[in-house]
């Protein structure tokens, strides 16, 4: 026989740490029974005598071995948790977030979760009490051994969030969802929720999260909180290198061209972009390269040639129509405020005889207007034109609805200099109150006059951030019209507020 006298801290003794030492010691010393006897100290020490019964030689087992083995399986999840974080953030930091973490997590958890996981789990929690936000989104890879998916959590101080409202935007991302556990951590100063999310990537493999993680948690964070919408054009996100205010300004464009021409559905028109991943990066860099702040004329007329010849190598027509087509709506817009700072939405002012498919009769130029609560458009007959801002319940075709409108004004201001113009509005909320109406006619007012001149001391100024690729422009006026009779006072205010001539 072999003896051996095991002595751990009592608060460290328990049945599952002695079931443990035993199956270590019928292993090391290949037998199959193993005697213990207990002994609790009046020093606060758990003593284990046991007693290995062979049946044959003694084994070399190395005592350094053994003793390194017995520290392994006597360490707690505490322990060994601190030992996890000290790897990512040194060991006095572990030693602080175990502290404040570790006897949170319910049991179910602890034994369920990979150590790793943990660790990265307890960073994005501390992160996000210290920060003061309400909600994050951090991804991690499961190991390689068995069933390897990429996990996706969801921390969040307000309580649990309903699946309806997160798998949805996972799967506009092109990714299968394969499980979701949810953790309630307790906690004096309230508690902590987590949704954690089995997915696989489009291809039925964990994500490189090296590559698209942070757009895929940056995404899915701004569509929860309501900062973005969500479709399926966010499978870019994954196929791509574009992230979610990228892919805004292919959504604003095919919001604008179906309603020019409707030709093509919103599913038909991601698809295309989903199939062409390429195309759609190079559309968004070319679009940069016309206005963003280090534009440069060599680099989109290469972008432009490439796109034009990564488009005749393709085989599909309608997919080579609809690509052609934002390829043409980036080369027909003028002006935009995509890199104008602090903006509170998305214009472009666009020539609409350039414009592809444009049905007559065709303004002269058209500013369309797209936020998270209100899109619009603004047409005009002529560079001086004017006329009245509506607003709109007709959502689909508020842009046909306001084209006759703005001929019929042209002809009523035949008799005086300026020409006809037309806007309108509609909200894309379900709230239709006043209040609503006037937060997005302001927001709508500030997206025109995000591209439009102004005149100071008798010299035109573009708009900061704003490239220009068509003459001055300073000429913008917004009569009242159906829904904005008390709103004169308002655009007044805003045009003082940008100093507008």
């Amino acid at each position: 026989s072999v003896s051996v006298l095991v002595t751990v801290p009592r608060d460290r003794f328990n049945a599952t740490l002695r079931k443990r030492l035993q199956a270590l010691f019928r292993e090391r010393y290949e037998t199959t029974t193993v005697d213990y006897r207990l002994s609790l100290g009046e020093t606060g020490d758990a003593r284990i005598h046991f007693t290995v019964w062979l049946e044959g030689p003694v084994p070399m087992v190395p005592f350094d071995e053994l003793e390194a083995e017995v520290l392994a399986l006597a360490r707690t999840w505490e322990d060994r948790l601190r030992s996890a974080l000290s790897s990512f953030v040194g060991a006095e930091s572990a030693r602080s977030l175990a502290g404040r973490w570790s006897d949170r997590f319910p049991e179910y958890y602890r034994i369920s979760t990979p150590l790793p996981l943990v660790a990265g789990d307890v960073m994005a929690l501390d992160h996000l009490t210290r920060s003061g936000t309400r909600l994050s989104v951090g991804l991690q890879n499961e190991a390689a051994d068995g069933e390897r998916l990429t996990r996706i959590a969801v921390y969040r101080l307000d309580g649990t969030l309903d699946l309806s409202a997160i798998l949805p935007l996972l799967e506009h991302m092109g990714l299968r969802v394969i499980e979701e556990v949810p953790t309630r951590l307790l906690g004096d100063d309230g508690d902590v929720f987590i949704h954690d999310i089995g997915v696989l990537g489009p291809d039925g493999r964990q994500l490189e999260i090296e590559q698209c993680g942070d757009r895929v948690a940056a995404t899915l964070t701004a569509a929860l909180l309501g900062s973005t919408e969500s479709d399926s054009l966010h499978r870019l996100i994954v196929a791509s290198d574009l992230d979610h205010e990228q892919i805004g300004i292919l959504r604003a464009y095919r919001t604008y061209w179906r309603l020019v021409t409707p030709s093509f559905s919103l599913r038909y028109i991601n698809d295309a972009f989903a199939e062409n991943p390429e195309i759609a990066a190079k559309l968004v860099r070319l679009f940069a390269a016309r206005f963003g702040s280090e534009a440069d004329e060599a680099t989109e007329a290469a972008l432009r040639a490439e796109i034009l010849d990564d488009l005749d190598a393709g085989d599909s027509l309608d997919q080579d129509r609809i690509l052609r087509g934002f390829a043409g709506l980036i080369e027909a817009t003028m002006r935009t405020n995509a890199y104008r700072p602090e903006r509170s939405s998305l214009s472009f002012k666009l020539r609409s005889a350039l414009v592809p498919e444009m049905p007559e009769p065709t303004p002269t130029f058209e500013i369309f207007v797209s936020a998270r609560d209100v899109e619009g458009v603004h047409l005009r007959g002529s560079r001086i034109a004017r006329g009245g801002i509506r607003w709109s319940t007709r959502r689909e075709d508020y842009r046909t609805e306001v084209l006759g409108l703005m001929k019929a004004q042209m002809t009523k201001n035949a008799v005086i200099v300026p020409s006809g113009a037309k806007g309108v509005f509609v909200l894309r909320g379900g709230d239709q109150s006043p209040e609503a109406v006037r937060a997005a006619y302001e927001t709508f007012i500030r997206g025109l006059l995000d591209v439009t001149d102004n005149r100071i001391s008798g010299e035109i100024v573009p708009p900061v951030g704003v490239r220009v690729h068509d003459e001055p422009d300073p000429y913008l006026v917004v009569a009242a019209d159906r829904g904005t009779a008390a709103f004169s006072d308002l655009a007044n205010a805003i045009a003082a507020e940008y100093g507008f001539w």
